[in-house]
């Protein structure tokens, strides 16, 4: 069995921005609070499973409308526009993976400045002598380099995706 007749399928313009769409509208629904009565009292006996997201949601979006439509291109690999389109795809597929390695660092260091804090509220909870803890994070809550590369990607996303609606008009006008 050939694999590319197998995967052959039409994909367009139009495909690309709904399925960003899609991925951008599901991650504005991380934010949702859909657990009803059951996960609230389940969240209630195991509440470090049901921690808030803490990780911003525009770049949670971000990523789902980036790899939607790769997700879509790579099972149907073997389509036009993914060869007269390979510059675009490529560059959607590196942003995919800077916002995914950008929420990854974020979600390090948030991880780091819980512990931190739950190690000074242990330790004031044992030893009366300690200070009280601040609660603030540990050293600067958001570091400059981190900063510039969450405003990278979002220069980058919104220009793939404003060049996506420009060729999505310029095809469909030219019909």
């Amino acid at each position: 069995m050939i694999l590319g007749a197998v995967t052959l399928r039409y994909f367009n313009w139009g495909d690309m921005l709904f399925l960003s769409l899609l991925g951008f509208l599901l991650g504005l629904a991380t934010k949702l609070d859909l657990r009803g009565r059951y996960f609230a009292v389940a969240a209630a006996q195991h509440p470090e499973m049901f921690r808030p997201l803490r990780l911003p949601v525009i770049l949670i979006s971000v990523l789902g409308a980036l790899s939607f439509p790769i997700i879509e291109l790579l099972m149907h690999w073997n389509t036009a526009f993914l060869r007269e389109h390979a510059i675009y795809v490529t560059c959607m597929a590196g942003s995919a993976v800077s916002v995914g390695a950008w929420l990854a660092s974020v979600s390090r260091l948030l991880s780091a400045d819980d512990r931190r804090k739950n190690d000074e509220i242990m330790e004031f909870l044992s030893d009366r002598d300690t200070p009280v803890p601040s609660g603030r994070l540990g050293g600067e809550a958001s570091p400059v380099w981190l900063r510039l590369w969450k405003w990278l990607n979002l220069v980058a996303f919104i220009l793939l995706m404003l060049f996506a609606m420009r060729e999505f008009l310029h095809h469909s006008m030219g019909r």
